[in-house]
This record gives C-alpha cells, sequence and structure tokens, in this order.
C-alpha cells in the first residue's frame, strides 16, 4: 500500500514550485526450499521531493526511505555451505 500526494503552487508567471509527500508499507520476503530459512518483515516507508520550475527548465531533489528503517525477516539461522 502506497500513497502520495503532491501540490504545485504557482509564484509567478513561467515560474513555479511543487512539493510532494509519499508513505506506505515495505513488504520482505524470503523463502526456501528449507524451513530454517523463511520469513518476512514489514516496515513503514516515507519519501519526500520538491522542484521548482521556470518556464521548461526545471530542477528537483527529492528523497527516498527518510525514516532509514532496518528489518531482521530471517527468523533462524543462515548457513551457507559450499559444494565440492
Amino acid at each position: 500500500v502506497w500513497l502520495d500526494y503532491a501540490y504545485r503552487l504557482q509564484l509567478a508567471k513561467d515560474i513555479y514550485i511543487a512539493l510532494g509527500l509519499g508513505a506506505g508499507f515495505v513488504q520482505f520476503n524470503i523463502t526456501a526450499p528449507s524451513s530454517t530459512a523463511t520469513g518476512s518483515a514489514t516496515t513503514l516507508d516515507i519519501s519526500t521531493g520538491t522542484s521548482f520550475q521556470y518556464k521548461n527548465h526545471q530542477i528537483g531533489l527529492g528523497v527516498l526511505q527518510l525514516l532509514n528503517n532496518q528489518i531482521q525477516p530471517i527468523n533462524g539461522r543462515l548457513w551457507f555451505k559450499r559444494y565440492v
């Protein structure tokens, strides 16, 4: 689920500024043949941005993953073995 909102404001003739905000849930799943390597995690993600437009020229800045959340989707140990 992701929701976005943007607002554009005219400051003068041919000059605009736009602001945007987005929020949503990110879900991460791991499935493997072994039951020890399965898991899932869900976290909130927020993004924002702004842009400035003058006639046909535009410059913008956006920030993704504003909360910088961490997830741990694996509940058990995952072992990597070398095949000989």
